[in-house]
Formats: structure tokens, sequence, C-alpha cells
């Protein structure tokens, strides 16, 4: 298939089963089909897995409707498995395809998730998804995950919700704040004089920020590699410091971390300090301008 302008292909409510060879090589150098959908076809465990087969490859397929079909644990696992490699579809829909569980292939899509960059929404309508598992492996994965922002089907709101909402302002608020690549300023520091490659001089600005950002940007932080971060004048409390102590814990690849002219008090302080004894990475720190610091936190 030569044509370069269509851009949606349904195939949908046909008798599609599991011969999907040269649509999948079709798949694996195609640059402009955006959205495909097979629903309500009779596909397979070797068809689900043979579609798997152009994930890693395609970058340009955005949605992808696989709802309706015969295909249960054995063969979505794998496909689950290599939705991980996958760098294009923001939409999956595998709505009522009833043999797909929660004890099986749905514990291999939370991990992928944790991999998985892209993906916005997927369509879990008609599959039964208990609590056990939304609270112990979903909402673990969505912790892990910054880019997932609506699950459709019976999902309680309460147990998945608050990481969506999250992921929804990084991508609208914070995302935005965040540079791959920058040179330092006046007020920054030289991540040069600690890291020699300036792919990794990236940098997330919350300079004057409002505070309610505060949750998402630490979450961005914890799943980027993130090397500088300014939190100058963005309403730093004792609560976010206890976020931030956690996160130097773990002796991520953070490099350069500015304060100024924040609220938190001695105690907050005290607890980052604390971190700092077992943190070998973090080369700049600047607390300029805190008033509630006195001399006991010092």
């Amino acid at each position: 298939m030569k044509n370069t302008s269509v851009k949606f292909l349904n195939l949908g409510s046909n008798k599609l089963r599991e011969e999907f060879k040269e649509f999948v090589e079709l798949m694996k150098i195609n640059k402009s089909i955006m959205e495909v959908s097979f629903g309500g076809n009779t596909i397979s465990n070797d068809g689900v897995v043979a579609l798997s087969e152009f994930l890693p490859h395609n970058s340009t397929l955005r949605h992808l409707d696989l709802s309706r079909n015969q295909f249960n644990d054995s063969g979505f696992d794998i496909f689950a498995e290599t939705l991980a490699l996958n760098e294009g579809l923001i939409f999956l829909d595998i709505a009522k395809n009833k043999e797909i569980t929660d004890e099986g292939s749905l514990l291999v899509l939370c991990d992928a998730l944790i991999l998985n960059k892209k993906l916005q929404s997927i369509d879990l309508t008609g599959l039964n998804i208990r609590k056990p598992f939304l609270k112990q492996n979903f909402d673990q994965a969505l912790k892990r995950n910054i880019t997932l922002q609506e699950v459709f089907g019976k999902i309680p709101p309460n147990i998945i919700q608050s990481e969506l909402d999250t992921n929804i302002v990084i991508e609208k608020e914070v995302l935005p704040l965040y540079s791959a690549r920058v040179r330092p300023g006046k007020n920054g520091f030289d991540l040069s004089l600690v890291e020699d490659n300036p792919e990794n001089h990236s940098l997330l600005n919350l300079r004057e920020q409002s505070p309610r950002l505060i949750k998402a940007a630490f979450k961005l932080i914890r799943n980027y590699d993130i090397r500088s971060v300014d939190f100058t004048d963005a309403g730093i409390h004792d609560d976010a410091l206890r976020m931030l102590s956690s996160y130097l814990r773990s002796d991520p690849n953070l490099r350069s971390i500015i304060l100024d002219k924040n609220l938190f008090s001695d105690e907050g302080l005290f607890r980052l300090t604390t971190e700092l004894h077992k943190n070998t990475k973090l080369a700049h720190l600047s607390i300029k301008g805190c008033t509630s610091i006195t001399n006991v936190g010092l």
C-alpha cells in the first residue's frame, strides 16, 4: 500500500482472524496511517500476537481499536508486553474482550504502562476489573506513568483518578516548563561543571509557579532523568520538602536544586539535609532568602 493520503483505516466487523503478515509488514514502514479499527472481528490469540509485531517499529499510528474480538490472556499478554516498546499509540481500545482478565494479561499491561511514554487513553469497557487489582497493580503502575489520562469502563473513580488527573496537569502545565537542554543563566548552576554530556543538561523551571503544581512536578522529576530543578518562590513548604527528601533518598541523577525564597522551616531543611548524607550526585543546593530558616536549621 504505497498510498500516503489514507489516514484512517476501518476494517471492523469482518471475519479477520489471524492472517496479518502483509498488514504487519506494511505497518512497520508506514508513515501515514494514524487510526486503524479491527473492532468486531474474530481475531484470535495468534492474530493479536501477530499484530503486536509492528508496535516497536511504528510511531505514526495513534488510535488502535481491537474491541469485540476473540483473543484472551494467552494472546494479549504478548501484545501488552510489546506495547511497552511502542512510541506512537495514544488510544487503545480493547473493550468487550471478556476473556482478558485482571489475573492474567492485564497484569502485563500494568508492567507495560510503567515503560510506555505515549499512551493517553485506554478503553476497558466490559472487562471484569476488580478493586484489588486496581489498588495493588493498576494504581501502582500509574504512579510510575506520566501519560495515561483516561480509562474507560466500570472503574471506581476514587482509586486511580488522582494519578490520571496528575498526568493531565503534567502534560498541560508542567511539561511546558521542562527544557531538555539549557545553558546556564545568571541565576542557574552551570551543569557543564559536573556533566560533560550536554544531552544531560535538563531543567525543570518552576520559578514563581503555583504550589498546586508541586505534586505533578515531583512525579515528572521521578519519571524523567532531570538534572536541574528551580523551585524559586514556588511556595515550597515542609510537606513538599519531605517529597523532595524522599526522592533524594534513591540517589537520583539530580545535580542542582534551587529552593530560594520559599516557606519551609528548619524541620523541612533538617529532613532534606539528612537524606543528603547518603546522596552522591547532588552538586548544587541554593536556599537563599528562605525567611523561616533559623540558625537552628543551619
